[in-house]
C-alpha cells in the first residue's frame, strides 16, 4: 500500500535539511517540467546562494508572526495591522 501524505511528511521531517531541499526540488521539478533549462539552472543557483547566506549568518529570515503584515500590504493598500509579540 502507497504512503499518505501525512506519512511521507512525517518521514520527510527527519531527513536532514540537505535531503528536504532535495525533495522538494524534485517535486518542484516534477511539476514543472517545461522551464526552460538556463531559467532552472539559474534558479537552482540562486537558491543555492541564498540558503548559504541564512546558513552562515549573512541573512536573518523574518520571524513567521510577521507574515500577517506583508500580506495586508501586498493585497492592496497598507493596512493597519499590529505585528504580534
Amino acid at each position: 500500500m502507497p504512503m499518505t501524505l501525512d506519512q511521507i511528511v512525517e518521514e520527510a521531517s527527519h531527513l536532514p535539511r540537505e535531503q528536504v531541499a532535495e525533495v522538494v526540488d524534485r517535486l518542484t521539478s516534477a511539476l514543472h517540467t517545461d522551464v526552460e533549462p538556463e531559467i532552472e539552472s539559474a534558479w537552482k543557483q540562486e537558491t543555492r546562494r541564498r540558503l548559504a547566506e541564512l546558513e552562515n549568518g549573512k541573512f536573518r529570515p523574518f520571524p513567521v508572526r510577521w507574515s500577517a503584515v506583508v500580506f495586508a500590504k501586498s493585497s492592496g493598500g497598507i493596512a493597519k495591522v499590529k505585528v504580534p509579540a
